[in-house]
């Protein structure tokens, strides 16, 4: 895939599995252990050693800095999902890129920075959460999509994740 795509929230192997296969370039973990979205560290790491081809990206929802900067603590990471008012996570990491999920104010970061937008119209926009949107917004820089949690061991209803991902496939976006 030529556009950015990051799926947040991956909970389980077979949604992370096929988004290696379809070119995802990041799929991403939620570390704040109140978020549904949560997923205890041995099933993220085993989810990370069973998967190729993607990078891995952290959030840390609903949290200030300083919690996100402890869930990081010996994670290996290239690249992070923020709010701006986690801005202070920056200080002591080298970060070749950055998503951001607010554009509430300017951030001081010297690499590549894209924002999540639900009607992006700027070239460092990337289309957030609707699966839809490489419809809808073909002139994107990318796409960002949320993960499905199972809704049983092993069962995951993923149909419009996948149609997402297949349409930006067959649109050769």
């Amino acid at each position: 895939m030529s556009k950015i795509v990051i799926v947040r929230n991956v909970s389980n192997l077979s949604e992370a599995r096929y988004c290696a296969g379809m070119g995802v370039n990041y799929i991403g973990f939620e570390l704040n252990p109140n978020s549904p979205y949560f997923i205890e560290e041995k099933l993220r790491q085993d989810i990370i050693n069973w998967t190729s081809g993607v990078d891995i990206i952290y959030s840390f929802s609903g949290g200030n800095a300083t919690e996100f900067k402890e869930a990081l603590a010996g994670l290996e990471f290239s690249s992070l999902i923020i709010s701006s008012d986690q801005e202070s996570i920056l200080e002591d990491k080298n970060l070749s890129i950055l998503f951001l999920t607010d554009k509430t104010k300017e951030i001081n970061f010297t690499g590549d920075l894209f924002y999540f937008s639900e009607e992006p119209t700027y070239e460092n926009e990337l289309a957030a959460y609707d699966f839809d949107s490489p419809l809808r917004f073909p002139h994107a820089t990318g796409y960002v999509f949320m993960g499905t949690l199972e809704t049983r061991p092993g069962f995951v209803e993923n149909d419009s994740l996948m149609e997402a991902l297949e349409a930006i496939e067959e649109m050769k976006l």
